[in-house]
This record gives C-alpha cells, sequence and structure tokens, in this order.
C-alpha cells in the first residue's frame, strides 16, 4: 500500500463499468472492482463519509419500502481487512433488506482483503456503511459520495464519464455519525 496508514475504496463504478443490459435508464453497472488507496486522515475522503451517513437514515427508509429485487439500492460496507492490521476495506453491496440495526446484500465484487467473492451473502451493521447510492429510474445516480471524491484521481475520460451518471447530490443537515478515520480500502462503485 502506498502510505503508512492507508485505506482503500473499491473504485469500479465507473472503472470496469459496463452498461446495464436490458436497462432502458441506460445506468451504468460494475463488471469488477478496483481500489483505491486513501489516507486514514484524508480529509475529503472522511467529508464524503461523514456526509453519506449524514443521509443515510432517508436512503435506508426508501431502501426498506421499496421492491429491493431490482439491485438498484446499495451500501458501501466498511469491513475489517483480513491483513492483520486495523485497516478497512470499503464495498459495495446490492441490499436485498433493511431492519431497524442492520442490512442484508451481497458483494456486488470480488473483496481485495478479505475472503468472500461477488454475489456472497452478507449482513452487518448499519453503522458499518460508509457510503450509499441508487440507480435511479432516469437513468442517473444518486448518493456515491466517496466516489466523487474519487474522481480527481481518475482520467479525463473515466470522470467524464462518472460525472454523467452522477445526479446532484442532496442538501444535507447535521451528521448523525463520525467517520473514525480508521484505514480503509474504497470502492468507487458496483
Amino acid at each position: 500500500m502506498a502510505s503508512a496508514d492507508p485505506f482503500r475504496i473499491a473504485s469500479a463504478f465507473l472503472l470496469g463499468l459496463v452498461l446495464s443490459s436490458g436497462a432502458f435508464t441506460g445506468a451504468l453497472r460494475a463488471e469488477t472492482a478496483k481500489a483505491m488507496d486513501f489516507a486514514r486522515a484524508d480529509p475529503a475522503m472522511n467529508a464524503a463519509i461523514d456526509a453519506a451517513r449524514a443521509t443515510l437514515p432517508e436512503f435506508l427508509a426508501k431502501a426498506a419500502a421499496a421492491d429491493l429485487s431490482s439491485g438498484d439500492y446499495r451500501v458501501k460496507w466498511a469491513r475489517p481487512t483480513d491483513e492483520g492490521n486495523a485497516a478497512t476495506e470499503h464495498i459495495w453491496v446490492v441490499l436485498t433488506s433493511v431492519d431497524p440495526e442492520s442490512v442484508e446484500g451481497t458483494l456486488a465484487s470480488r473483496p481485495e482483503t478479505f475472503r468472500g467473492a461477488s454475489g456472497d451473502a452478507v449482513r452487518f451493521a448499519q453503522s458499518e456503511i460508509s457510503d450509499w447510492m441508487l440507480f435511479r429510474a432516469d437513468g442517473l445516480i444518486e448518493g456515491c459520495y466517496t466516489t466523487r471524491v474519487m474522481l480527481a484521481r481518475m482520467n479525463e475520460q473515466d470522470r467524464e464519464s462518472y460525472e454523467a451518471q452522477l445526479a446532484p447530490l442532496p442538501a444535507t443537515g447535521t451528521s448523525t455519525g463520525k467517520s473514525t478515520g480508521a484505514d480503509r480500502k474504497i470502492s468507487a462503485g458496483n
């Protein structure tokens, strides 16, 4: 890893994306995940995680009332790595159910730092969510707070492709939770 206390953010949102087959909206879907390293104290990434968590209750309420079979509702799981350190991999999970304390879903890609495969079922506490995304019917994608921070590290073509798919962020109030600043591996989107 590049720094002494890195975190990884999976960046499959546009890197390695293909158009959704059969979807009229043309929303981008990820086939594979790539991750970017960020220092644990990266202020822009920590602010993005805080902003995503501030809007998470509204997103989860919407998801709990929705038909989740479409795969349009996703969260980023901040899961400790198997590397024996304080690092965390942030990986997209396709939601299958939401309850008051936890969520269930399937891994949207293969993890880089813990055992698992794309499609594996997982369950974790809502407090372990670091971001969220919603593929809308109009083809735009809501959320993806951490992906927006990653745009600056992408080449121009990838950045423009991502930006074309991202809906404006909602206005935020006060944060409902602070990021811990733990080491992270974070993905842009699956």
